[in-house]
């Protein structure tokens, strides 16, 4: 069975943060003209982050798909970030903070592509026949901003991305629509990505085959797992998976 489709995430498959979570949001506000002396260090920022996002997206599923703006999502983690500190209080200096912190992430600054991110993607783009998207738990900043910035979206046929499609990995339906924008069968796609429960389970789970991506080596039992993208252009290639 040829594989039609290649489908990368995104987050630690093709690209990692520049610099922490708290760092980036630190630098944003201080961009905004955030007092440093109001403003929580970037470790703390760091171990608030998580807190923060979970509430916001049980408050606001799927990035607030259909109910409000990515800018919007953003700004209450951001609020959330902040909570119960000096900064909390000035509602003008977070928002001008914020409007920092969102235009850094819409930049090449807040990313680094892996080294052989770019390699796969211009290698499958040659293969005659053989389709590429990224399909990503994430915001249209991937799509819109961010893959064009790192020199990554010429390679791309197109992007299944979570906050417009109003669907998330690992449900099943989010590789459907990917299979089905591609005009190909479940079987002849390949999902690549580092979360053994939203990339590999929830590909194997819909009917395509899948690739577990992890760079320090880690295995999990019942999956294949590779150790980077190029180990992933050598899979493809081996035992006819081509053709």
């Amino acid at each position: 069975m040829p594989i039609r489709l290649l489908s990368l995430d995104v987050t630690d498959t093709l690209l990692e943060w520049s610099a922490t979570i708290g760092t980036l949001y630190h630098r944003g506000f201080l961009r905004g003209g955030v007092a440093a002396n109001v403003l929580p260090p970037a470790a703390e920022l760091d171990a608030r982050f998580p807190a923060a996002f979970t509430s916001t997206s049980r408050q606001f599923p799927l990035f607030g798909h259909g109910t409000i703006s990515s800018f919007t999502f953003w700004r209450e983690v951001a609020s959330k970030l902040v909570e119960d500190t000096a900064l909390s209080s000035d509602v003008e200096a977070f928002d001008k903070g914020f409007a920092e912190i969102y235009a850094l992430f819409q930049t090449q600054e807040a990313y680094r592509a892996y080294p052989d991110a770019l390699p796969l993607l211009r290698w499958a783009r040659s293969v005659e026949g053989l389709k590429l998207c990224v399909l990503s738990n994430a915001t249209e900043s991937y799509e819109k901003s961010v893959l064009p910035a790192l020199g990554m979206a010429e390679y791309i046929d197109f992007c299944v991305i979570s906050k417009l499609e109003g669907v998330e990995k690992p449900d099943k339906a989010i590789f459907q629509l990917a299979a089905r924008r591609a005009e190909v069968e479940l079987k002849d796609v390949l999902h690549v990505g580092n979360s053994y429960s939203k990339d590999y389970c929830g590909a194997i789970a819909a009917g395509c085959r899948a690739l577990l991506l992890n760079r320090h080596g880690a295995t999990a039992a019942d999956a294949k797992t590779v150790r980077s993208l190029s180990d992933v252009w050598s899979w493809m290639q081996e035992d006819g998976r081509l053709s």
